[in-house]
Order: C-alpha cells, then structure tokens, then sequence
C-alpha cells in the first residue's frame, strides 16, 4: 500500500536526522489513506520536535514527545480554562512541563506545580555530564516559555514533598517520577487526596520493565491502584499510558 511505504520513508528520515523531509512523508501518507493512525501519530511528534528546535530549549533527551496526540486528544476540553491547577511528579528537564504550560495551562491565573529531585535514577545510566546541571536546564527551559511565575517548583523525594501539598487542589496529576513500582505506588496513593473529584490523574511508561527485577515493572503499580481505587475512577485510557478520572 503506497500510504505504508511513504510511512516507511518518514521513519527513515527520521533515523537519519531529516525531519523536515519525515513530515513530508508523513503528510503524504494521510493523504493517501486518511485513517492512517500511525502517521497522524508520527507527524504530531515531528511538529512537536521542529518547534521545540526552534525555541532555543536546553532538552539532552525526548521520553515525551510519543505522548503528544494522547495528550492533545485528551486534554483538550482543558486548553486556555483559567484557575487549573496541575501537579508533575516528574519534571526532569522540564520538556512536559513547557508542554503543558504552552498548549494547555495558557490562562494566565493556571499554574503547574513540579515534584523533582533533579538528580536522575541509578537505572537510567546517564553518563554524568547529562546528570550535572538538571535544575538549571529545567529552570532554563522553562524561562523559555516566558511561564516561570506559573510554575511552582518543590525540590526533593516527591514521597515527602506529596504530604505537604493541599488537598482537593489539583485538576490534573501527572506522574512521571521513579518509574520503580514501589515509588509509582506511593506516588499514587500520596497524591489521590490531592486531586479534585473529576481531576485527571496520568500515569506515564505503564510499558515499562526492570528485566533484572521484574516485580517492579511500572505496570505492576499502576494496576495495582486500578484494583485498589476501583469504584473511585472511571478509566479512559490505557496503551504506554494510563489515564483515570477521579469520580
């Protein structure tokens, strides 16, 4: 079919660094077969990624762009809605961040509240001159946006920082720290009462795995709290992340 053979090109430009020529290809393939998922799902990430370049951000790495039309879809109902409150349990370099405070929290009274130690985990084997100086590409980053005064930022083991935020305050969770399974438990259940009835809270890498130590597999937790929290949320999304609604 000629829309997965132009899709197929798109992914090679990408191997090679073109993104302006994937995006090409990519537009192609939807007009090709218009239902072509995939390649509505790789173009959003091109966009995604040729604006970030543009913007002089400060980024060592991309976890999030694969995350983009999941997002978009989702929150949509919540673009330029004044007084959101949103909590990142996560923020690393601030890459979701900016995200959110550019196509979601734009009214000027929303703000986003950032959960992070800054230091990175032992199992993402970054070499040490990407782990120097995380706080400040964050703060970077953010500066970017021209946001920093809707970003309130908490330093530290979310496990403490979580008992100490306001209950019932937050819109939206989005929880993006220590993908270990006891740490993405306990940051479920600390935030739970944080969150508004009808909030949002996001899981992120529910595909991920720890082969050396499989009981702490992401999706463990998350399924976990599904089980546990079950006639208090309506599940709306579930692929590499998980979305629920607080009822």
């Amino acid at each position: 079919m000629r829309s997965q053979l132009l899709f197929n090109r798109g992914i090679a430009f990408i191997k090679n660094h073109d993104l302006d020529l994937a995006l090409s290809e990519f537009e192609a393939a939807i007009a090709s077969n218009p239902d072509f998922e995939k390649a509505y799902y790789q173009r959003e990430r091109i966009l995604y990624q040729i604006d970030s370049q543009s913007k002089n951000y400060h980024f060592t790495h991309d976890w999030f762009s694969r995350n983009i039309p999941l997002l978009t879809e989702h929150l949509k109902d919540m673009i330029g809605k004044p007084n959101l409150q949103f909590l990142e349990i996560g923020s690393w370099e601030g890459r979701s961040t900016c995200w959110f405070l550019e196509k979601i929290l734009t009214h000027a009274s929303s703000q986003i509240t950032c959960v992070d130690t800054f230091a990175g985990e032992a199992y993402l084997n970054l070499e040490q001159n990407i782990l120097e100086n995380v706080e400040s590409r964050f703060d970077w980053n953010i500066n970017q946006v021209g946001a920093a005064a809707k970003v309130k930022k908490h330093i530290g083991e979310s496990q403490y920082i979580l008992r100490n935020l306001p209950l019932d305050t937050y819109d939206l969770i989005y929880i993006d720290g220590c993908h270990l399974a006891i740490d993405v438990l306990s940051d479920a259940v600390l935030s739970w009462g944080l969150l508004k009835k009808g909030g949002l809270m996001l899981f992120d890498d529910y595909d991920k795995v720890f082969p050396e130590n499989p009981s702490q597999n992401t999706s463990i937790a998350i399924d976990a709290f599904i089980k546990c929290s079950a006639p208090e949320i309506k599940l709306i999304h579930q692929s590499h992340q998980v979305y629920l609604q607080k009822l």
